[in-house]
């Protein structure tokens, strides 16, 4: 049996609309990025320095937990894995982005401004980590600065996932049996 797994990342463009049809189903095994949180986690840092929004964050936690917590009631298995890069591979990568011209659509000079909040981002990160890991839905902490091993381990994840949910085909009773025996008699 062939299990095809689907991967669409959280964020939405600008002008973009998000159809029904395009959400997971029951039957398909679904990945999606940390877009959703990387995004609140952006507001988090920057609405910092203007207020303090700790119930408003109290509350957008608390509907992302909700949210999973019905998706875990309606059989759908979570996994949420943090790729921590390091400040230094994450210099490497910009750097690679501004010197290999097939990479340049991936930087942004606004990535060199948000990379001065870095201490900001880890404290948010751990902030979000903390308040929506729960045992139906758990945190992974991946370090990121080597891909293969990135790979590895989000690959052991998914497989780990997938066989604690017992997959197997439907078992055919004798009855069953003796009609498909019939059946095949007239082919």
């Amino acid at each position: 049996m062939k299990m095809k797994i689907n991967s669409k990342d959280f964020r939405v463009r600008p002008g973009e609309k998000v159809k029904l049809k395009e959400w997971p189903t029951l039957v398909k095994p679904f990945c999606k990025s940390k877009k959703r949180y990387k995004k609140r986690l952006k507001e988090h840092v920057e609405a910092l320095s203007s207020f303090d929004g700790k119930t408003i964050w109290e509350g957008r936690y608390r509907s992302i937990m909700d949210l999973e917590e019905h998706l875990h009631r309606n059989g759908i298995r979570i996994i949420k894995i943090f790729l921590h890069q390091s400040t230094d591979e994450q210099g490497k990568r910009f750097r690679e982005r501004i010197d290999e011209p097939d990479k340049n659509w991936k930087f942004s000079l606004s990535d060199i401004h948000q990379r001065n909040y870095w201490k900001h981002y880890m404290k948010a990160y751990e902030t979000c980590l903390n308040a929506t890991s729960t045992p139906h839905a758990p945190w992974y902490v991946v370090p990121a600065d080597d891909k293969e091993f990135v790979q590895l381990i989000v690959s052991q994840l998914v497989l780990d996932a997938l066989n604690e949910l017992k997959l197997a085909y439907p078992k055919t009773t004798a009855k069953r049996r003796r009609e498909l025996k019939s059946i095949r008699k007239r082919l």
